[in-house]
């Protein structure tokens, strides 16, 4: 059974991280053939999927939605000390940021642990981009508050 709706997954990728990022839930629905067998192409996006969440879950589960609002190219979480900052397109060389209340300890690529120069004042956060390699289909960047 051939289904043109049928989710790529970088695109589920971009649904469940939103989710996270907004505070919702993430409902994937995979409903089987007449058969009672799901779709070879349905098992293929969920494996791909898990994948992504066996290299990137703790940037998602037991998270809550992040300091910062959400935006079309960017969500964040949070848990505990640590932000998750999700960029799904996000081609500047700068990042100004709104302010928070914690003092921001250390920033770094997630994916590379290369560290992320940043300013921090009363007026928000600026972080230098420059030199971080993208890595789709989302990007992310660690945050160590105290």
């Amino acid at each position: 059974i051939y289904d043109p709706d049928t989710k790529k997954p970088d695109e589920l990728i971009r649904y469940l991280v939103k989710a996270a990022g907004y505070n919702s839930n993430f409902l994937l629905n995979v409903g089987p053939m007449p058969n009672g067998k799901i779709q070879p192409e349905f098992i293929s996006v969920l494996k791909e999927v898990g994948a992504w969440m066996k290299e990137n879950g703790q940037t998602i589960y037991g998270t809550r939605g992040g300091p910062f609002p959400p935006r079309s190219w960017a969500v964040s979480t949070q848990k505990g000390k640590t932000i998750y900052l999700h960029l799904f397109d996000y081609q500047d060389p700068l990042m100004a940021l709104p302010p928070i209340p914690q003092k921001i300890l250390a920033v770094r690529s997630f994916h590379s642990g290369k560290e992320i120069p940043f300013q921090q004042t009363k007026d928000g956060i600026v972080l230098t981009l420059s030199g971080i390699q993208q890595t789709p289909p989302v990007t992310i960047i660690e945050m160590k508050v105290k």
